[in-house]
Formats: C-alpha cells, sequence, structure tokens
C-alpha cells in the first residue's frame, strides 16, 4: 500500500495536461493547463490567469473529483483528498516502484520479455522523461507507460 508521504513523492509538474493525461476537460481550453501529476495518472491543476475572477481569488490549485471541486491555496490538504480517492478507487495497492537506474531497468525488461516488446534504452528513455530519477509511480502506471511507448516506438515484436 503507497503511503500518503509516498503518494506526495511521487507529484511532478507537468506543463500540459492534456497531452499527458487524456481528459476532454481541456479540450476548450486557450492554453495547456498545468499542475501536479500524482502516480502518473492523477493531477491537481493549478487555477489559470484566464479563469474567472472568482474561481482565482478562491485559491492556486484545483481539484475536481467525480461531481465535486475544490479550489484552494492549500496543495496539501487536496493532496490528502486526492489521496483519499486513490485508495478508495484502489490507485494505491501497488506497491511503488522507484524510477532510478537499475529497479527501472530490471522492471523494463521483464515486462518486455513477458509481452513480446523488444527492448530500447533510448526508447525507454524516452518513455520515462518527464519523470524525475527515483520518483515513485505504481507498477500499473509504468506497465501503462511502456505498453503505450511500446506502441508509439513500435517495439512489439512481430506474431
Amino acid at each position: 500500500m503507497i503511503t500518503f508521504e509516498q503518494f506526495q513523492a511521487s507529484r511532478t509538474r507537468c506543463a500540459d495536461l492534456g497531452e499527458r493525461i487524456a481528459d476532454a476537460h481541456w479540450d476548450d481550453e486557450p492554453v495547456p493547463a498545468t499542475g501536479n501529476v500524482y502516480l502518473a495518472c492523477l493531477y491537481i491543476a493549478d487555477v489559470l490567469p484566464h479563469w474567472p475572477e472568482a474561481a482565482r481569488n478562491q485559491g492556486r490549485w484545483y481539484l475536481i473529483i467525480d461531481r465535486d471541486e475544490y479550489i484552494t491555496d492549500d496543495l496539501a490538504l487536496l493532496e490528502r483528498r486526492l489521496y483519499d480517492f486513490a485508495l478508495s478507487e484502489g490507485y494505491c495497492d501497488d506497491d511503488l516502484i522507484l524510477l532510478a537506474g537499475h529497479e527501472l531497468g530490471t522492471y523494463a525488461r521483464n515486462h518486455c520479455e513477458a509481452h513480446g516488446i523488444r527492448c530500447d534504452g533510448d526508447a525507454f528513455t524516452a518513455m520515462f522523461s518527464e519523470f524525475d530519477i527515483g520518483q515513485p509511480i505504481t507498477a500499473d502506471a509504468a506497465d501503462r507507460i511502456i505498453e503505450e511507448g511500446a506502441f508509439a516506438y513500435n517495439l512489439r515484436d512481430p506474431e
């Protein structure tokens, strides 16, 4: 089980949430949505300058969970809400893997061998380039990145 501290440690800044996480929520935005991504697939967005003044006056951070929306300057409060959601939905059930040298290389190699994907160090470096070295993510998130990368870089072995 992932602890709250590990969840917080998985945070990365993202300059374009719509590119990183497919969501129609951002289709009509005049500028890319920015914010923090957790466990490679959950996010807390920045309140942006083009948002209504009433929203901007409430705070810097924006979180939507189901039909509930929160805007506040208290990032830790929103992280706790997002963590509670992640726990309830099973995002925190996996053990964390550290995206660092040997651990990532071993994990990626094992995944590739089990799923008929050619191992390509340069492609894997590109796939995981958005993450800080040693940043924890779930095994499910790493699997998804590898599978999407295998398609994007044409690494799937012909059958």
